[in-house]
């Protein structure tokens, strides 16, 4: 059967230094027997990005372009500096002049967007009483080095690059390059659930606008605001008696969720989604100046007694104590014991770790991967090993040598899961549909926690190209007519921009809540998880099902939009009740109970 996988950023970017750089990205994985390791293109460019949506942005000959995976030009050699693609769009450089103050000039990018047919397209804006529209530039020796600048729900926010030009507010794009003017603000971050967060370019007051530059949420006192995630957004207010700032969260109506009692905070995605309560937990550092876990009501669940703590990901996190680096979990169960020089974040089962001044890949129990430390150590830390820039594998790889940039292919797969990990009554059809490539490599942990609506349109794409054997790009154009990028890029959604999601949405197996929200991370109840398998179901053929004395005692107590659906579960042996005769429809449903339902209804599928 043929398998696919999905393209997702080749290299994990971890920037270690909380609010300001945090970034991480997924990883991949396939082979056996521990990390495999192929050159799939020689080291010979002057520098390189990851690969991102297929192309990587190369450096030669002082130009930038891109290359495609077997190390084809796909857009020409022509550009002073460039940025990874997202959403179909690159932001690139081109060097020029520009005056300065003291009547001299200086060099300058000018900034364009660039498709993946290799148009240009200048990024555009004009002040406020201006006719005439500027191109955006800025000086080259005042461009941040870390500047990362990524295309999101449809804009591309120039927050790290300020205009040469006296004031520029709203330096934010749509997809045609023109600026989306917002006022006199100054704008750093993504459009997340439906707002920018914003602060006001000469003070200090931040509020929060839409996409028409409405004020959606506006504060009377001085604060710095930052994006909404899972309906909370961080925000800082001045503390006169601390004579410094503090953090709290607040919801969409500006009530305070989380007092105002942190001072730092990691994030997951600073330039796209603003993830800070991952695996449901935000690493935050205290007014003391130590790190812990809380949850979305405020409650600590993991003590303050960390040096650092960085945000969990598939269910672990790093952490420092007296000056070494290990691993806990969500429970705060060391994992990995502090004996690290450093330990990045985790991506599908893979950390990168140092001990003894050697850098090398450890899995989520701790062990090193065997053929990791064959991997430049340049490429794990391309500015040394006391570098905040750290690199984990994914499936392709910068190299590094001599100087030299070049790309490598890697394959992992990471160790089955340990029988205490979950209930013994799970172990054996969740491992079995863990061998069978339906549940991706990122979701292998966290077996007793309730799954999330977009975890569980991940593990429905990973059925359908499974059973199938094409790709979900290709199932969804056959369906719909379109391309799943078309789809993508209407952004259907406010809530999340999940390929996954928006295929899963397309194919009409999961439906949204309605007025543009899907809910991504809220707990799928028993009755909801069975509609959504019967639709899956249905969707793959299997319509006749005699579904006759296939009701619970409960039976009443289920929705009626979900009475067929439980019997029909039943009926196939998909899902069985909590006990003989009830179903307890509004029990919510784990990783562990969805694993084994789908591997169930693989079964049915390749079985008949």
């Amino acid at each position: 059967m043929k398998k696919h996988k999905r393209s997702r950023a080749a290299i994990s970017l971890f920037l270690a230094v909380c609010t300001l750089f945090s970034l991480i990205l997924p990883v991949t994985a396939a082979e056996e027997e521990g990390l495999s390791y192929e050159v799939i293109i020689d080291p010979q460019y002057e520098d390189a990005g990851s690969f991102s949506q297929d192309l990587a942005a190369v450096k030669k000959n002082g130009k930038w372009g891109y290359i495609d995976t077997e190390g084809n030009t796909v857009i020409p050699f022509q550009f002073d500096y460039a940025f990874p693609f997202s959403e179909g769009l690159a932001v690139v450089g081109t060097l020029g002049e520009h005056p300065t103050y003291d009547g001299a000039t200086a060099p300058v990018y000018f900034w364009s967007i660039l498709d993946k047919q290799g148009n240009v397209t200048p990024l555009l804006y004009k002040e406020e009483g201006d006719t005439e529209y500027k191109q955006a530039k800025e000086f080259v020796d005042l461009l941040d080095s870390s500047a990362k600048v990524y295309y999101h729900n449809g804009y591309v926010v120039l927050g790290s690059i300020m205009s040469v030009d006296n004031y520029a507010p709203s330096l934010v794009f749509d997809r045609t390059g023109k600026q989306v003017y917002l006022g006199d603000y100054w704008v750093g971050y993504c459009l997340n659930e439906g707002a920018f967060a914003v602060t006001e370019a000469m003070g200090g007051n931040g509020l929060y606008l839409d996409e028409s530059g409405k004020p959606v949420l506006e504060f009377s006192e001085e604060a710095y605001t930052r994006p909404f995630n899972q309906g909370l957004s961080p925000l800082a207010k001045y503390d006169v008696e601390r004579e410094g700032f503090v953090f709290g969260f607040i919801d969409k109506n500006g009530k305070t969720v989380i007092p105002f009692q942190y001072q730092d905070f990691y994030i997951r995605g600073i330039y796209t989604t603003y993830q800070i309560f991952c695996d449901g937990i935000a690493s935050v550092k205290n007014l003391n100046g130590k790190w812990g876990g809380i949850d979305k009501q405020g409650k600590t669940v993991i003590p303050f007694e960390y040096d650092a703590l960085g945000t969990f990901l598939e269910g672990l996190a790093f952490a420092c104590k007296d000056g070494k680096y290990g691993v806990i979990d969500t429970q705060n169960n060391v994992v990995v014991p502090f004996e690290y020089t450093r330990i990045t974040s985790y991506s599908d089962g893979l950390a990168v770790a140092v001990k003894d001044g050697r850098a090398f890949c450890i899995d989520r129990y701790g062990k090193e991967v065997p053929g990791s430390n064959t991997i430049s150590q340049e490429s794990y830390f391309p500015a040394g090993l006391e570098s905040s820039l750290t690199m984990t594998p994914d499936e392709i790889i910068t190299v590094i040598e001599n100087g030299k940039y070049g790309f490598a292919r890697i394959g992992y797969t990471q160790p089955l899961p340990q029988e205490g990990e979950m209930s013994d009554w799970a172990y054996e059809e969740v491992t079995q549909a863990i061998q069978h490539g339906l549940v991706p490599a990122d979701l292998q942990n966290q077996y007793y926690a309730n799954i999330t609506r977009g975890d569980f349109a991940t593990i429905v794409v990973q059925l359908l190209e499974v059973v199938s054997g094409d790709s979900i790009e290709d199932i969804v154009l056959e369906e719909t007519g379109k391309t799943l990028e078309e789809l993508a890029l209407t952004y259907p959604f406010s809530d999340t921009n999940s390929w996954d999601v928006v295929a899963a949405n397309a194919l009409g197996v999961i439906n949204g809540r309605g007025g543009g929200i899907f809910d991504p991370y809220s707990a799928i109840s028993r009755q909801d998880a069975a509609a959504l398998l019967m639709r899956i179901g249905k969707y793959m053929g299997k319509t006749d099902v005699d579904t006759s004395g296939a009701a619970f005692a409960d039976n009443a107590s289920v929705a009626s939009y979900a009475q067929e659906a439980v019997a029909y579960v039943k009926a196939l042996g998909v899902m069985n009740g909590t006990s003989e005769t009830t179903f307890s429809p509004f029990d919510t449903y784990t990783r562990q109970q969805s694993y084994m339902t789908i591997w169930r209804l693989y079964n049915v599928m390749v079985t008949e």
